[in-house]
């Protein structure tokens, strides 16, 4: 839904959202981010994904999902299934118990899924 050439940045749902606003601060650094709203993850068309991110140097998954069994694992299956050679990056909830509660946006922040913590992580990723 929005091209770069620097790196392909996957989300879905809500999260897309938070990549835009991820691709305004990644193009304050130079950084030029292709958006794909991965909509439908099962059936996944996976001939449509891999023409989508067939030019990709680096691919970012970003999902309000854990990082088990979700868009990243969909994605790095997909990869390798192909036999595509691509640096992957998967931000997601981590894999553990989690005893607060709070809004939405708290819990982003919380687990590193608001707009300025996923630029972050991109950026130090990327060096």
């Amino acid at each position: 839904i929005k091209t770069g050439s620097d790196l392909t940045i996957i989300s879905t749902g809500i999260m897309v959202h938070q990549v835009f606003k991820v691709a305004d601060e990644l193009a304050k650094h130079s950084i030029k981010a292709e958006i794909v709203d991965l909509y439908r993850i099962k059936p996944l068309n996976a001939e449509l994904l891999l023409r989508l991110i067939e030019k990709s140097k680096r691919i970012v998954t970003v999902e309000e999902n854990s990082i088990t069994g979700g868009i990243g694992s969909v994605v790095s299956e997909v990869l390798a299934d192909s036999g595509r050679a691509v640096s992957l990056k998967r931000i997601a909830i981590r894999d553990e118990h989690c005893f607060d509660y709070g809004d939405r946006e708290w819990m982003h922040s919380l687990y590193g899924l608001d707009a300025d913590s996923i630029t972050k992580a991109i950026l130090e990723w990327l060096r």
